[in-house]
């Protein structure tokens, strides 16, 4: 599992960092969603490129002929890659870890839960303090929760950061029942 997440991720980067250079991020993203798109709406096409009893220049030619009008040399020379270094079979998850990691051009998701409505200006001042003190830009998402009481709850990927009134008396909760009284 650790070494298939090295090699997606591996592969993620050093498409994006050629094509950054070649076609530009945004082209980038675009072609590496139409082809996913096209392998997952395609079986076929992707069973077949997965095929290792076909000959590479075989499946290259089917690329060019399948990918010649959508698509630029970019997307169809990292395809040959991976069928050449037998990693064909991780293209949807590079996809997946390209698309998430940069679909909002390396920032990264949070979802910023409230129990009420914020200002803009408040909501602002939360985003520069995370991208401080983590060194990372994100892209906020605002979600209203009157469960947590009062305070604020950023999920980022899988870390939680809570400082809601939920969490703080979930928390004491937790301190009181370990005090043993005797």
């Amino acid at each position: 599992m650790i070494k298939e997440r090295a090699v997606i991720s591996r592969y993620g980067e050093a498409f994006v960092k050629s094509a950054r250079m070649k076609i530009g991020l945004a082209d980038a993203l675009y072609e590496i969603k139409a082809a996913r798109s096209l392998m997952v709406k395609n079986n076929n096409f992707r069973v077949f490129l997965e095929r290792p009893d076909i000959a590479l220049a075989d499946k290259s030619e089917v690329i060019e002929t399948v990918l010649s009008f959508e698509f630029s040399d970019i997307i169809k020379n990292f395809l040959r890659l991976l069928i050449h270094n037998r990693r064909v079979n991780y293209f949807l998850d590079i996809a997946d870890y390209i698309r998430q990691k940069y679909a909002h051009e390396g920032k990264e998701d949070v979802v910023l839960k409230t129990a009420y409505p914020l200002d803009l200006e408040v909501i602002k001042r939360i985003e520069d303090t995370l991208e401080e003190k983590l060194k990372k830009k994100f892209k906020f998402y605002i979600q209203l929760d009157s469960s947590l009481l009062g305070g604020l709850r950023a999920v980022i990927g899988n870390t939680i950061l809570d400082g809601s009134l939920r969490g703080r008396l979930e928390d004491l909760k937790e301190q009181l029942t370990k005090i043993k009284v005797t």
